[in-house]
């Protein structure tokens, strides 16, 4: 019962966050109308989804777009059946999570918003030290605390837009199988936001099952290393969610599994490395039948 009252609240936040999102859009922006049919409960128009997808296509090295890109992400995760353009989704939500959604922990513009409230308390420190009037000094004092709690305001819901944005591009790339996709979801199992984690831990099973011998060769560059890298993130006893040592080492298994299918010679090392000292013997075990798969590989390589 709390789980399901946990998912409803979870729920009724992105809704109320979506909406206040394309609040701040134009009322004829394709993205913001298809945001509003799926709030509305309509069926969103197929013919729709490659202007969805532009919006990751777009140079946006200013951030302008990052709303547009998190509710697309949403829309996209909301629409259903996309089998019809799901190459063209796939490409779309792998950019959004490699770089389009701007992460969290990299964003400038927050960064900029934290300068600038340090600045405004600045200034009304040395305000208050040249003036004589106190009334004045408090005054000033209000609008620089309006000013700041404005900007912490809206820095928040940046945050969580980026949230949410991740989530739904991870959520609706597991539903689709995009097998090319593990590397970015890999990766975002190590994010320092526990949502996107948690998001990011239920998605990898699936693509990682969908990932083939026939895929060798086919993965993107950046997909090995991610791998290695969740590898070395659990190994080293890093806790990423509630969850139990068993789910975490069931991942490894599956991880070490996709490596030895389609992972390239890169991967040997970290594999060594577990073969000859993981604590648990089936991870042990399974790193010594994927490693000289991966030596092969590295001296074909």
């Amino acid at each position: 019962m709390s789980s399901r009252r946990s998912e409803e609240s979870a729920e009724y936040h992105d809704l109320n966050l979506v909406r206040r999102l394309i609040r701040t859009m134009p009322k004829r922006h394709l993205v913001r109308r298809c945001a509003e049919a799926i709030l509305a409960g309509e069926a969103m128009p197929q013919d729709k989804i490659p202007a969805l997808c532009r919006a990751f296509r777009e140079k946006d090295k200013l951030g302008i777009l990052r709303h547009e890109r998190v509710v697309a992400c949403w829309c996209l995760d909301r629409c259903g059946d996309v089998s019809d353009y799901r190459e063209q989704v796939c490409v779309g939500l792998r950019a959004a999570l490699a770089g389009s959604l701007i992460p969290i922990s990299r964003s400038s513009r927050e960064y900029a918003v934290v300068l600038l409230m340090n600045l405004c308390i600045f200034a009304w420190l040395i305000f208050f030290a040249v003036t004589t009037s106190i009334g004045l000094t408090v005054y000033m004092g209000g609008i620089l605390a309006f000013i700041i709690a404005t900007l912490a305001r809206r820095t928040h819901a940046e945050a969580q837009g980026s949230v949410l944005g991740h989530r739904s591009a991870i959520r609706c790339l597991a539903r689709l199988g995009d097998y090319r996709a593990v590397g970015e979801v890999a990766k975002a199992t190590t994010d320092k936001n526990a949502e996107i984690r948690g998001e990011a831990e239920k998605a990898l099973p699936e693509l990682l099952e969908a990932v083939r011998k026939e895929h060798y060769g086919l993965l993107p560059p950046e997909a090995t290393p991610a791998l290695c890298e969740a590898l070395i993130h659990w190994q080293s006893g890093v806790p990423l969610t509630d969850v139990d040592h068993g789910r975490h080492t069931k991942l490894r298994l599956e991880i070490l599994g996709a490596l030895g299918r389609a992972g390239d010679g890169r991967a040997a090392e970290t594999v060594r490395r577990l073969a000859e000292g993981s604590q648990s013997e089936s991870i042990r075990r399974a790193a010594m039948e994927v490693l000289p798969i991966l030596d092969q590989r590295l001296r074909n390589e």
